[in-house]
């Protein structure tokens, strides 16, 4: 991931199922500059986030650990990537200029940018962008797709069928989705932005 390499070790194959539902690998040209060690952990119906042999985050919900896990990555990639700002954006490459679709959780980013994706679209990322000046470089996530969405991406709900649908207990339905699972591509690559889109739409929710 950009610079990072992770190394995720888990103790059961049921937690490395878990594991490879978070795993990014997105083409990109940044040389390895870090490897992070990792180990996913049970015991007493809690699941643990072990790194350099220290307790990081426990919890009994595995999709809270999963998206804290999934978000100390990020922040890794973050710090090899020197001097940048974090913005709470996703990404997209329209006519050839970078666009960057910002606005508040919920909004409605992902949808948008998978449902671009399903007409053609370079989508590079939905959550966090880093910028410096006009320079920007997509953080990769696999994208949270929520049930509201679904119902507005024809194309998606067969293509997620086979996906593990997480309930955390603070936010609703979703499940994580790599855009090359179902042949679309997914490159992530440093450019300079041309506009900044603000969204605010409000799906469905299933609960």
């Amino acid at each position: 991931m950009l610079g990072t390499e992770l190394l995720i070790r888990a103790a059961n194959a049921s937690l490395a199922g878990h594991a490879r539902d978070i795993v990014v690998r997105p083409e990109n040209d940044f040389p390895i500059a870090r490897r992070v060690e990792i180990d996913l952990l049970e015991r007493d119906g809690l699941t643990a986030i072990h790194q350099d042999g220290g307790l990081v985050y426990q919890d009994r919900d595995i999709a809270s650990v999963l998206l804290h896990l999934e978000s100390m990555v990020s922040a890794f990639a973050a710090q090899d990537m020197g001097v940048y700002t974090r913005l709470h954006a996703g990404s997209v490459t329209l006519g050839g200029r970078r666009i960057l679709v910002a606005g508040p959780k919920g909004a409605g980013k992902t949808t948008l940018l998978v449902k671009l994706l399903t007409q053609g679209a370079k989508v590079h990322c939905d959550e966090n962008v880093l910028f410096r000046g006009q320079e920007t470089i997509p953080l990769p996530r696999k994208f949270h797709l929520r049930d509201g969405a679904l119902e507005l991406i024809d194309e998606l709900k067969t293509a997620v069928g086979h996906l593990r649908r997480y309930r955390p207990s603070f936010s609703p339905p979703f499940y994580f989705f790599d855009p090359t699972a179902v042949g679309m591509p997914w490159r992530t690559t440093a450019a300079r932005a041309a506009a900044v889109s603000y969204t605010h739409l409000t799906l469905p929710t299933n609960t």
